[in-house]
């Protein structure tokens, strides 16, 4: 071959080979700094660090943190997105540890700064919602779910049809307050209201273990009991969950119980309440049912004990104060406002006034107890306060879980949840760690979750104001990072779950059943022609603003309480028929809320 023909034909591709090479290489720099993302100049607050570091700089790779330090000592690339926070403060992504989710709650959750979190009640809903999410398709929090089962809607584990058998007070969310009204006589239609709520019912070991393992087969990431579990079955359930490294949370009656068995979570405040009882007397007429909340009747002089035993257990603690004490808090006016604030922007008016209308239920309460009954509860949450202090000088550690769909505001309810704790004398470090790495580790995610550190997730907030200055500034959410990307935080009034919630009627997501206003029973359910006024009683649930029609018609009626109403049918409209009774309430934004029909007869003279 000629030496001219060889060069030409033998350097051509090697040029083109060198060319591809360099393009290549060009290529795979740009792509790397693509999914750079650079943090530059908020002061970051995170709980593994001693005192908040300014002027920081924190780089983010794909979606893990890759550095962090002090600006103009972290080099990163010159072509990275960054984003200047002067002024601004960063901490991790907030964790909310008690979640209830309902579908149309996503974007609150997102948009106040919540990235992850443990749904109580696992389904396969709520797994195609998880996988929605992680995979971009959806806005919301990063799911991780307990009691996944094979049925559309899962509950707690129960021990059978009586949660409460024994005692006195009606602990529906697990709090014990049960005033405005409520007798001991309604005891048990409350009760009965709650039981047939669980999915599963266990009665011995071997039920327990083998639905245990079927649930974490199914991929729970954590398992959800309730107040009356025998004792040797919750042992297995413990020691099941503990095998596959999550979490046991929920309810037991008694919190001295949670430490015994190795429970991760006391929910609610009343299992503080019962162990802290030594009144002996008095906590006879507690069971007997002869005094309805246990909190006034807590020792401080036994906190001590039962706050080392839960220490030295590892057991923490979930008071849910923004949603079951909202009514005893100190801030129920000023949360009610907020809350009405809330659910009056522009962009939520897609979410129905009837899911919504249950947050305000109970925040002017007090003002409908007697004195005695108001002091009460104020003493018990004062009692409460101190408990929460004690616990965490010693070491435990608190959960900002807010219970939603049941009693905490769906994402505001977490910075509620910080704010009462830090007006019951806890640290505002102590209570971002309880939004934060405390949740991290109960779900045993610490590792990627939880503080802002190199290795993490790329889950972060930007807020505008300084959090250990004032708690309430993380309500202040500017920017939420998730998995390293940038998320939107705006409402959308034309918003609508791309997955509906199978337990919501799609039109308008209305619910199924009465949300609050329910009608179960008139006695008596007859009267006869030209027999006068006729008075009635109303059982169901309602509301202080509850009004009664018949046949359509507005009746006089009185408000007794949340499960009792009485009225009076006029004769004039006692004519011989069957004739519907309904029970209606205003809701905040206006409109009318409806319970269920019932009939009414009246018979031929």
């Amino acid at each position: 071959m000629h030496r001219a023909n060889f060069w030409r034909q033998g350097l051509v591709p090697y040029l083109l080979i060198l060319l591809m090479c360099s393009v290549g290489a060009e290529a795979q720099s740009q792509q790397a700094t693509e999914g750079i993302l650079v943090l530059e100049g908020g002061t970051l607050i995170s709980p593994e660090r001693r005192d908040p570091l300014a002027d920081s700089v924190i780089v983010v790779r794909g979606n893990r943190i890759q550095t962090v330090g002090k600006r103009g000592a972290v080099q990163y690339p010159a072509n990275a997105h960054v984003l200047k926070l002067d002024g601004k403060y960063v901490i991790p992504g907030l964790i909310d540890s008690h979640l209830h989710l309902q579908g149309w709650d996503l974007e609150l959750i997102i948009a106040n700064g919540i990235t992850s979190a443990l749904e109580h009640a696992g389904n396969f809903w709520i797994l195609a919602v998880r996988d929605g999410i992680a995979k971009g398709k959806m806005r919301g929090p990063r799911l991780y779910a307990s009691n996944i089962c094979g049925t559309p809607i899962c509950g707690r584990l129960h021990g059978g049809p009586l949660g409460y058998e024994g005692f006195g007070f009606q602990d529906m969310w697990g709090n014990g307050i049960i005033y405005d009204g409520i007798e001991i006589e309604d005891l048990e239609e409350v009760r009965a209201m709650d039981a047939g709520r669980s999915e599963a019912v266990l009665r011995t070991p071997e039920q327990a273990r083998e639905l245990v393992r079927r649930l974490i087969r199914n991929g729970s990431q954590g398992i959800k009991v309730h107040h009356n579990l025998s004792r040797d079955v919750l042992k297995v359930i413990v020691e099941e969950a503990h095998r596959a490294g999550i979490p046991v949370v929920g309810h037991r009656l008694d919190a001295r119980e949670n430490a015994e068995f190795g429970m991760d979570f006391i929910e609610h405040t009343s299992p503080v309440a019962i162990a802290t009882i030594t009144d002996r007397e008095k906590f006879r007429q507690l069971r007997e049912g002869k005094i309805l909340d246990p909190h006034y009747l807590m020792d401080p002089a036994a906190f001590p004990d039962l706050i080392q035993k839960l220490v030295k257990s590892k057991v923490y603690f979930n008071p849910t104060l923004s949603g079951g004490w909202r009514a005893a808090n100190g801030r129920q006016k000023e949360y009610a406002k907020e809350v009405r604030e809330y659910f009056s922007q522009p962009g939520l008016q897609y979410v129905p006034p009837e899911l919504v209308q249950k947050y305000f239920n109970d925040f002017e309460m007090l003002d409908r107890l007697s004195p005695d009954e108001a002091r009460i509860l104020e003493e018990g949450y004062k009692k409460v306060q101190q408990f929460l202090r004690e616990f965490v000088k010693a070491g435990g550690k608190l959960l900002a879980g807010v219970d939603s769909a049941n009693t905490g505001v769906p994402g505001l309810g977490i910075h509620q949840e910080m704010e009462l704790m830090v007006d019951a004398g806890i640290s505002p470090m102590d209570a971002l760690k309880s939004a934060t790495i405390n949740e991290a580790e109960l779900m045993r995610k610490e590792k990627d979750l939880g503080t802002v550190e190199a290795g993490k997730l790329a889950d972060l907030v930007v807020l505008g104001g300084d959090p250990l200055a004032q708690i309430s500034n993380t309500r202040k959410v500017e920017t939420v990072i998730m998995d390293g990307k940038t998320i939107d935080i705006s409402f959308h009034p034309d918003y609508k779950i791309p997955i509906p919630n199978p337990a919501l009627i799609r039109e308008g997501l209305l619910p199924s059943i009465p949300v609050r206003l329910g009608l179960n029973a008139s006695i008596p359910n007859e009267a006869v022609e030209g027999s006068g006024d006729r008075e009635i009683e109303l059982t169901g649930k309602f509301l202080p603003s509850a009004k009664v029609l018949f046949n359509q018609a507005e009746i006089r009626s009185t408000f007794i309480n949340p499960r009792r109403l009485k009225a009076t049918i006029p004769s004039r409209l006692l004519q011989v028929g069957t004739y519907p009774i309904q029970v209606t309430s205003p809701m905040f934004r206006g409109g009318t809320d409806k319970s269920n029909v019932i009939y009414f007869i009246v018979k031929y003279r």
